[in-house]
C-alpha cells in the first residue's frame, strides 16, 4: 500500500532541536526500560513525545511490540486531541509495517471522533488518506469515497487546491466510480482532475474520457480525447509507455469504426512495434492481442495489415 506518512525524527519526537544536522544519540533497550521505569516520565510534561521517542527508537529496532506499548501508554496520559492524533498516526504505521489492517483502521477511526481535533490537522488528512487507501485496496469503494473525498475537501479548505494530492485523490475517485458504473459521475471528476492541470493525471483522465465517449457512440469526442491524451504523454520527459501504447490501441477502434481502415492499421502496427522495442506490461501485450482479436471479429471479410512475425511474436509473451 502506498502513503507518504513517515514519523517525525526522533530528535523532533522527544522535543529536542539537532543542529546543523549533528547527530544525537539513541537511547538502547536498557536506557529505553530504564527511563519507562523512571517516574520523572509520568511527571514531566513531556512524557507523551519522550514515549513517542523511545517507541520511534523501538521501531528502527524493529521492536514492534515495545513501540506499541510506549503509545498506547501515551495514548492513557493527559493531552488534547492534537497530541493524541499525532500518537495514533505513529501507531497505525507501525500497525501498517505489521500488516494488522483492523487495527490501522480502528487506530484512524479514534482519530476521526477526536471532538476538538482541529480539521486543519495534518494528522486527520493523514488518517483519511490512510483510510481511502485502505478501503480501496479492500474493494470497499463506498467507505474508500468518504475518505478519499473528505481528504480532497480537507486539503482545498486549509491547504492547497493544486495540492498534487488534490489532483491524484479526485482521479482515484473517478475511478471508483467507473468501477461503478457510474459513468456519469465519473466524467464530471476526469473533467475537474483535467481543470486542475496536473500532467500526469490529465493525461490519464483524457484517455478515460475518450473511452466513456467511445462508449457513447461519440467518436469525434472520443477521437479528441485520445489525441490530447497521446500527445501530451509523448511530450513527458518520461513517457508512459503503456499509455501510449494504449492511446493507439483506442486510435485504431475509434479508425475502424468509422471505416478508417488504413488509419486503424497504421495505429496497430505502431502498438505492436512499440511492445516489442521498448518496455511494456504483459497486461499491454495482452490488450494488444484482444484488441487485434475485436478488430478481426468485427469484420470476418476483412485483414488487418500487421506484420504476422510481429503478431506471433507478440503471441509469444501472451
Amino acid at each position: 500500500m502506498r502513503y507518504n506518512n513517515s514519523p517525525r525524527c526522533p530528535m523532533e519526537a522527544i522535543g529536542i532541536s539537532s543542529r546543523e544536522n549533528e547527530p544525537l544519540g539513541l537511547p538502547n533497550f536498557e536506557q529505553i526500560q530504564s527511563l519507562m521505569d523512571q517516574s520523572f516520565i509520568k511527571k514531566n510534561p513531556w512524557h507523551n513525545n519522550i514515549l513517542r521517542g523511545i517507541a520511534w527508537t523501538a521501531a528502527q529496532e524493529n521492536d514492534n511490540d515495545k513501540a506499541i506499548q510506549c503509545l498506547q501508554e501515551a495514548l492513557l496520559r493527559s493531552c488534547d486531541d492534537d497530541q493524541r492524533a499525532a500518537v495514533c498516526i505513529q501507531l497505525a504505521l507501525i500497525y501498517i509495517k505489521q500488516e494488522n489492517w483492523r487495527a490501522v483502521l480502528e487506530t484512524c477511526e479514534k482519530i476521526f471522533n477526536m471532538p476538538k481535533l482541529s480539521e486543519k490537522s495534518p494528522m486527520l488528512l493523514s488518517a483519511h488518506d490512510i483510510s481511502a487507501s485502505l478501503y480501496q485496496q479492500f474493494k470497499d469503494n463506498c467507505n474508500a469515497l468518504v475518505h478519499y473525498k473528505r481528504a480532497v475537501e480537507l486539503r482545498c479548505q486549509h491547504h492547497s487546491s493544486h495540492d498534487p494530492k488534490v489532483s491524484a485523490d479526485k482521479m482515484r475517485i473517478a475511478l471508483i466510480f467507473v468501477e461503478l458504473k457510474d459513468m456519469d459521475a465519473a466524467f464530471k471528476i476526469f473533467g475537474e482532475v483535467i481543470e486542475l492541470g496536473h500532467s500526469k493525471d490529465t493525461i490519464v483522465a483524457y484517455e478515460r474520457m475518450g473511452l466513456i465517449y467511445l462508449a457513447r457512440g461519440d467518436c469525434d469526442m472520443a477521437h479528441y480525447c485520445f489525441t490530447q491524451s497521446l500527445e501530451m504523454a509523448q511530450r513527458e520527459v518520461s513517457p508512459d509507455i503503456d499509455l501510449i501504447i494504449k492511446n493507439h490501441l483506442n486510435f485504431a477502434m475509434v479508425e475502424y469504426i468509422l471505416k478508417h481502415f488504413d488509419e486503424a492499421d497504421a495505429h496497430m502496427n505502431e502498438a505492436v512495434t512499440m511492445s516489442n522495442n521498448c518496455q511494456c506490461t504483459q497486461r499491454t501485450k495482452n490488450k494488444i492481442q484482444d484488441t487485434l482479436d475485436v478488430l478481426r471479429s468485427r469484420d470476418t471479410r476483412r485483414h488487418m495489415t500487421t506484420n504476422q512475425r510481429e503478431i506471433r511474436d507478440l503471441k509469444h509473451f501472451s
